[in-house]
């Protein structure tokens, strides 16, 4: 079902001048991944961390996998699937160090409710395989071990006259290896109160973002915050983020629901980086409005507010991605209709970047090899 690839140093002769040459005992490339080009600006020439590597996901029609890109656009790792139907949701790196979490789910399969976590070691070997019911968009691996995913949560439910097919949202917990459900730690239909008087926005009416049903929220990101033990779930269409811990739904920012106050908040868009106090938003905005762009926000449970803001030139569709670069007052995005994965600093100046040969989803800086 997998197909897989791993890559080793190019020829250091290659390096732009200024780069830093990482030594990495990895085997040779097996797999055709995905051209990089370093592109028009100087890799390492003004970027704030010369060294370390950006793990990114890839897609394009016939495949999709994840690369491990060093700071002057070369790829020494990569692994990738080989049927269509299978796609790579996202990776991240194991809090262990000891290879790297990649999300898979089946599009052919009932909506995609057969999927997997796979634990990839450097010489591309399958390490450990955790089935998961109904896996969509987003995982992330907690404290305890267990790796916690956004899964779809489907209904049938009537007024009496009309029968309605509804996917809402559920996060599912389970030890590595596990297979099955594990432990439900939220439920849209369970523990959301406002899911009874909040209708299914447009984009997800009719099966236009799901075949066969209303996408009543359309999760697209999670995310963990281990100083206080909470969830972070991002409702795509709604224009909202919720905050869960083990009683449920803590807070609401966003939508049409009670919540936070601010002004400026984000539209239709995808997150993986979230602290104490602030968070980075690829706010994506809707189509034929605004150009998408990239966000931070201050917050605590009352508030919000904007901090810093880098706009784009065009509207974004697709799953892009920004994050903090460790010890570095710069940021790491994805844009992927463009295929560029870029680091822009607080001026707004593009001071990295390359072009990919196929469209970049989530992005992740390293400071080490995940290995």
């Amino acid at each position: 079902m997998w197909a897989l690839g791993w890559a080793a140093a190019c020829d250091p002769d290659s390096d732009p001048p200024g780069m830093a040459t990482p030594t990495l005992d990895l085997p040779p490339v097996t797999v055709d991944v995905p051209p990089v080009d370093p592109g028009t600006s100087a890799p390492g020439s003004t970027a704030c961390r010369p060294d370390g590597f950006v793990l990114a996901t890839y897609t394009d029609p016939a495949t999709s996998g994840v690369l491990l890109v060093d700071r002057s656009g070369r790829v020494r790792w990569a692994w990738e699937v080989d049927r269509p139907a299978v796609r790579v949701l996202r990776a991240r790196p194991a809090r262990d160090g000891n290879g790297v979490f990649v999300a898979v789910g089946d599009r052919e399969i009932d909506n995609g409710d057969r999927g997997a976590l796979l634990r990839i070691g450097k010489d591309g070997a399958i390490l450990s395989q955790t089935e998961l019911r109904d896996p969509h968009h987003d995982f992330v691996e907690l404290p305890d071990g267990r790796l916690a995913w956004l899964a779809y949560e489907f209904s049938q439910p009537s007024d009496g006259a009309t029968q309605q097919f509804l996917a809402t949202d559920r996060i599912y917990a389970l030890p590595e290896g596990g297979v099955g459900s594990g432990e439900m730690l939220f439920s849209t239909l369970g523990d959301f109160s406002f899911l009874s008087t909040t209708r299914t926005p447009p984009e997800g009416l009719d099966g236009r973002s799901l075949l066969g049903f209303d996408d009543w929220g359309h999760g697209s990101s999670l995310a963990y915050r281990e100083s206080d033990d909470t969830l972070f779930l991002m409702w795509r269409w709604h224009d909202a983020l919720a905050a869960i811990d083990g009683d449920g739904i803590r807070w609401l920012w966003g939508g049409d629901f009670e919540g936070l106050v601010g002004t400026d908040s984000f539209e239709h868009a995808h997150f993986s980086d979230l602290w104490d106090d602030s968070v980075l938003v690829f706010d994506n905005r809707r189509p034929g409005a605004l150009q998408s762009r990239l966000v931070e926000y201050r917050f605590d449970e009352a508030t919000f507010e904007k901090t810093w803001e880098w706009a784009g030139d065009t509207y974004e569709p697709g799953i892009g991605d920004v994050r903090r670069i460790p010890g570095c007052d710069s940021v790491l995005a994805s844009w992927p209709s463009e295929r560029r994965i870029l680091e822009i600093d607080r001026e707004g100046a593009v001071d990295w970047s390359v072009t990919v040969g196929s469209s970049i989803d989530r992005v992740e800086f390293l400071e080490e090899l995940p290995f």
